[in-house]
């Protein structure tokens, strides 16, 4: 497969799985993503979050991520 047959493939796997899947919306002249234009993108199109982030596809999280992320949010004014 190309990379753009596989990577069709795996959107549409997300899609199937109810995951939503966007292109990057500005990437550099080699390819790679902007992160802040991801950031940017991700706020604009989901404003009621409180959090938005990064991971690499690699790294797996357990509930300790959302105890976490709940604990922050009743005191992330004070920080």
């Amino acid at each position: 497969m190309t990379n753009t047959t596989v990577d069709e493939h795996l959107a549409k796997f997300a899609r199937d799985h109810g995951w939503m899947v966007f292109e990057a919306p500005r990437v550099s002249s080699s390819g790679l993503p902007y992160l802040k234009e991801m950031y940017r993108h991700a706020s604009q199109h989901f404003n009621s979050c409180t959090f938005y982030g990064y991971s690499n596809g690699d790294i797996l999280y357990n509930m300790d991520l959302v105890v976490t992320l709940k604990a922050i949010s009743k005191v992330h004014w004070q920080l």
